[in-house]
């Protein structure tokens, strides 16, 4: 019997997703504790997470409306290729600006560096979005609880992997390469 081409599409797609949230998640913490560890400011740290979380919270429901009335690839391609475009141009204010610059807070580099960051993060969320909605579409009715399960799976181990490898990526390779690797993989993905 050949494998239903709808499974191994529900299959690709997740494993995509895997990498593309690890690849996000991954950027936000390490610049985070980055920042943390350059400046040993607590303030920046909570501006980071509060900033990501009402970023969700307000973009939460027009993603929701966006990705019902859009074919869900075209989603995720336009969400990836949005986080893609919004990180390298954080990547063009990291290296254009000097570190000292980029770490102040309040600074024209500390701000355009994180909202183009933010913007990245927060956008690659409505590729999530979709996926959950995938498994409507591509999964049929009797499977649908254990494709939920491997989304919701998905979802946390992509949470859980992140903070540790971004810890040890800042602590061992720098926020420099930490940057181009997050680059390099969210355009892959």
């Amino acid at each position: 019997m050949a494998p239903d081409p709808r499974q191994r599409s529900f299959r690709a797609v997740l494993i995509n997703t895997f990498v593309a949230n690890i690849t996000t998640s991954f950027l936000w913490f390490a610049v985070t504790f980055w920042m943390y560890l350059e400046t040993r400011n607590v303030l920046v740290t909570s501006i980071l997470g509060g900033s990501y979380m009402l970023g969700m919270a307000i973009f939460g429901v027009p993603f929701g409306s966006w990705i019902d009335r859009t074919r869900k690839k075209r989603v995720m391609v336009i969400s990836q290729g949005v986080t893609a475009a919004f990180f390298a141009a954080a990547a063009l204010v990291y290296f254009l600006a000097t570190p000292a610059q980029v770490l102040r807070i309040g600074s024209p580099a500390f701000v355009l560096f994180i909202v183009f960051l933010l913007v990245g993060a927060v956008m690659e969320s409505a590729r999530g979005i979709a996926l959950s909605t995938v498994v409507t579409l591509l999964i049929p009715d009797a499977e649908r609880a254990r494709a939920n399960g491997l989304v919701g799976m998905v979802t946390g181990l992509s949470f859980m992997v992140t903070s540790v490898i971004a810890g040890l990526a800042i602590g061992r390779l720098g926020m420099t390469l930490s940057l181009v690797i997050a680059l390099a993989l969210t355009v892959f993905s």
